[in-house]
């Protein structure tokens, strides 16, 4: 009954929501997924004049691959990975031909045919000065030091890995870890999130980062042609492109543009009236009226669920682990574990994903992402009973019968669509026990920032989203051990050490049994409040034929991969 009541009154809240933002297109409401149509020859023309996509963020509008603050899509299109998944979801080369890994590191063979948009070769030398320069301010006396770059996101995770780049010759290289890294690939290569892009190291010493950033050169079938950080990035095609493969060669489109628009249905209204052929992140109210195979109508949409997985981190209680907690801090209700647990029991989560997210998500207990490696069903599957009145128990034991107030700072990226939603049903349920709830939207570049150790300034909560990751000890490596790689850490002494073992071993079984162990130890200390399962919704016009991607992959946009008609 009290589930029930749950969903009414959501229901009811998101009536006005449907009623702003969902726009009828005709199809069959609820249609069910089929698979990604397959262009004819006929049909799919070798080249065609522009391709327009929206998007509601980009992440961080920052181009140089070994001087930046967090990762964007926007550099599969001019730069290219080590290695990528087809559609199948094999892992196949782009860069890198050949690689071999132990513990004493990784060897890596290029393709010899990869080049430079100057003509010149891409070389291991260029691997090496990526790595080196993307390390940013290091004490590592075998890396060559670039003062003149500020490092690159993944700069701690060289660091502490990394001991030594060995160019055996122009194609090949030799990366020696300081201790055994079975995560190098997926941390590195591309087969999971894209962190880590190979620089021209001629050309970047040439120009500088500012020279970069006017005029950037990349080795991908695009180049970029014109960019505004805050509205619009033109890419167009690199007609001497050297990608041969059947997922990886010279486009379709002779130019793609991107645009910018985090209003939903501003951005849906670029889709409806064809100003754009593609749109990412379709609102779920407008989605699930529009029909989910090409064919059946003007519009078309194809659901990637799994994109995206967030948490509500306690900020208090990793202060006071690390010793930077202020007295507001120190007096927080969130250092005590009745409190966290009550905000738990206070959401209906199964509700908001089928209210709120219209059947698009799945809420979820687990910190790691659905059907990753180390996801667990019996753990991402249980999700904490709704139970307001044991949560208003928990309170008033706590101290605090008549609740408190609190506020949730947040940001988006294009893979962690619903947020917003999210935390309107989150602000009426936690009403219902007395905590008086607001939030606020900040863009990634600002947010990033301020959320990371030393500063953490987001406090007391911070709604913390992470694009996919294909192995959980990614996550665990970003977020759940002292000295993590996002420089947001929520973790034990104990989690720690977990962690510490995970991440040098190559024994699968024994890898598995550690992930488990560590999320057992993040969940029964409650250190953040797991949220739900994201699901992108890509929109089409009917002119657009196929766009096939890697099935529930961490790089899911591949647009260099869609055909369409004239």
């Amino acid at each position: 009954m009290r589930a029930q009541q749950s969903a009414v009154r959501l229901r009811i809240l998101f009536i006005l929501l449907a009623a702003l933002t969902a726009i009828s297109v005709g199809g069959a409401k609820g249609a069910t997924p089929t698979k990604t149509p397959t262009a004819t020859a006929a049909a799919a023309p070798a080249s065609l004049v522009k391709l327009t996509v929206a998007v509601d963020a980009w992440g961080f509008g920052e181009l140089n691959p070994v001087q930046n603050r967090g990762s964007t899509f926007l550099r599969d299109y001019y730069l290219s990975l080590l290695l990528e998944r087809d559609e199948t979801g094999t892992i196949v080369p782009m860069l890198v031909t050949e690689w071999k890994g132990g513990p004493e590191g990784w060897s890596l063979t290029l393709n010899p045919d990869a080049r430079w948009q100057d003509g010149s070769p891409v070389t291991a030398e260029d691997i090496k000065f990526t790595f080196e320069a993307g390390a940013g301010d290091n004490t590592n006396p075998k890396f060559q030091t670039y003062p003149q770059f500020k490092g690159a996101w993944a700069a701690s995770r060289i660091r502490e890995t990394v001991d030594e780049i060995q160019v055996i010759d122009p194609h090949r290289g030799f990366i020696k870890t300081k201790r055994p890294d079975p995560l190098f690939l997926w941390a590195f290569s591309g087969i999971g999130f894209h962190i880590f892009y190979t620089g021209p190291k001629d050309y970047l010493l040439k120009v500088g980062h500012d020279g970069y950033l006017a005029h950037p050169l990349g080795n991908g079938p695009y180049k970029v042609k014109e960019f505004k950080p805050q509205d619009r990035v033109v890419f167009e095609r690199w007609e001497d492109f050297w990608g041969s493969y059947p997922y990886y060669k010279k486009p379709q489109a002779r130019v793609m543009e991107i645009i910018l628009n985090s209003d939903d249905a501003a951005r849906f209204a670029l889709l409806k009236s064809r100003q754009a052929d593609v749109v990412v992140n379709i609102p779920y109210i407008t989605a699930k009226n529009i029909p989910r195979e090409r064919g059946k109508g003007p519009l078309w949409l194809q659901v990637l669920p799994g994109t995206g997985n967030q948490f509500i981190g306690f900020i208090p209680l990793m202060a006071a682990q690390e010793g930077t907690a202020t007295e507001a801090d120190l007096k927080s209700p969130f250092m005590d574990i009745r409190v966290r647990e009550a905000l738990e029991l206070a959401i209906d989560r199964k509700a908001i994903s089928e209210v709120a997210h219209a059947g698009f998500t799945t809420p979820t207990g687990s910190i790691y992402f659905y059907q990753a490696i180390g996801w667990r069903p019996e753990v991402g599957e249980r999700i904490s009973p709704y139970d307001p009145a044991r949560a208003k128990q928990l309170l008033k034991e706590a101290g605090y019968p008549n609740g408190f107030e609190a506020h949730i700072p947040y940001t988006v990226f294009s893979n962690s669509p619903g947020i917003k939603e999210w935390l309107d049903a989150v602000a009426v349920y936690w009403a219902d026990i007395g905590v008086k709830t607001t939030y606020a939207y900040h863009p990634p570049g600002d947010f990033g920032p301020r959320a990371r150790k030393p500063a953490r300034e987001w406090r007391p909560l911070q709604f913390q989203t992470m694009g996919r990751q294909e192995h959980a000890a990614i996550t665990v490596d970003a977020f759940f051990r002292e000295n993590c790689t996002s420089g947001v850490c929520f973790y034990t002494p104990k989690s720690h050490e977990l962690a510490s073992q995970l991440l040098e071993t190559f024994d699968e079984a024994e890898m598995l049994r550690l992930l488990a162990d560590v999320e057992d130890e993040i969940l029964k200390n409650r250190l953040v409040l797991p949220t739900y399962n994201a699901a992108t919704v890509i929109g089409y016009t009917d002119r657009v034929l196929s766009h096939p991607f890697p099935p529930g992959a961490a790089h899911w946009m591949q647009l260099y991969r869609i055909t369409f008609k004239d």
